[in-house]
């Protein structure tokens, strides 16, 4: 009974925490969103905990001790007032240990640096099969099988800030790739040069600041024009071909002459001279090697996967990664 009386202070303190634990946390659950009414709402629930904390373990401490409310021992009862914020922290770490997916491709690399040797040719020997070494942060995306090329792309462009997920855990590598995203990608790519000037096309009115940016460099650039017969129209959210890949890297790269006596793929002589030749030259360059046999199809729409590749290629070329910056 003494060990009770002498310590009734930290006693009521751990009886109060435990009682109180499923009422915060339950209020942590329910009112976790962070606008609006439900903030306040939280608010002065927490303040009402508060209030009856403290009046509820000055009652337990004072029936465990007998020395009544106007017991004044060690820190009096300003101590009480820590149990609401002991609670409200456990229980908001409770909440976020529970809602980790700790079998996520994110939590399971996090931390992790991979190195990879991939194939690499540079533009002084378009011949040359040498190896560089590329090292990657970590992987995000549970749609994304490591230890693969396709994984080795889209890190590389996750991890310099080309890429983004279509969700937190999520890359979508078979999905189309829209005009206005490759503009973006290649943007950021360039590291995201200053743009003075304007674009003829009249309908990236209302995409963000961040995306007529993009398209509008790349017009200037001279990587990309409207559609065939309609120069004021660029169809930002149409989605993109493999020839029209093939086009903007290749102008990108400075439109270069090309010998398009052999076109290898069967399946592309109708398209333009120009089509051919970018086509053939990022054939050429190794900028498109995972298509095999002699079709490109040229008008089948660009995953998400191909241009990560596409420009993984080109960056072997042009090394234009080397002024970005990783991912930390």
């Amino acid at each position: 009974m003494d060990f009770l009386k002498e310590n009734s202070l930290y006693i009521s303190l751990i009886l109060g925490i435990v009682a109180g634990y499923p009422l915060v946390r339950n209020i942590n659950h329910e009112f976790k969103s962070k606008t609006g009414i439900q903030v306040l709402l939280r608010c002065c629930l927490f303040t009402l905990i508060s209030v009856v904390s403290v009046v509820m373990f000055a009652a337990l401490e004072s029936m465990i001790s007998g020395r009544g409310f106007r017991y004044s021992g060690v820190s009096t009862y300003g101590l009480y007032l820590i149990a609401p914020v002991i609670m409200v922290a456990t229980t908001t770490a409770a909440e976020y240990l529970d809602n980790v997916d700790w079998n996520s491709a994110a939590v399971r690399t996090m931390g992790k640096t991979y190195t990879y040797k991939v194939r690499g040719i540079y533009a002084a020997d378009s011949s040359a099969t040498g190896y560089s070494e590329i090292e990657v942060l970590y992987n995000p995306f549970e749609d994304v099988e490591e230890g693969t090329d396709e994984f080795t792309y889209i890190a590389w462009a996750y991890n310099y800030y080309i890429v983004n997920g279509t969700g937190k855990t999520t890359y979508s590598p078979e999905a189309n790739c829209l005009r206005d995203q490759f503009c973006i990608m290649l943007y950021k790519l360039n590291g995201l040069p200053s743009v003075e000037g304007t674009a003829p096309f009249e309908d990236i009115a209302t995409e963000t600041s961040n995306t007529r940016k993009a398209i509008v460099w790349c017009y200037l650039e001279g990587i990309v024009a409207g559609l065939k017969g309609q120069p004021t129209v660029f169809n930002p959210r149409g989605d993109i071909s493999r020839s029209q890949l093939a086009i903007m890297l290749y102008r990108m790269g400075g439109s270069p002459e090309v010998d398009i006596t052999d076109l290898h793929f069967t399946d592309i002589a109708s398209q333009t001279s120009n089509t051919k030749k970018a086509i053939v030259w990022c054939y050429q360059n190794g900028i498109i090697p995972s298509i095999d046999g002699d079709l490109f199809e040229p008008t089948k729409k660009g995953s998400r996967a191909l241009l990560t590749e596409m420009m993984y290629q080109y960056d072997q070329i042009y090394h234009l990664s080397d002024e970005l910056d990783l991912q930390h």
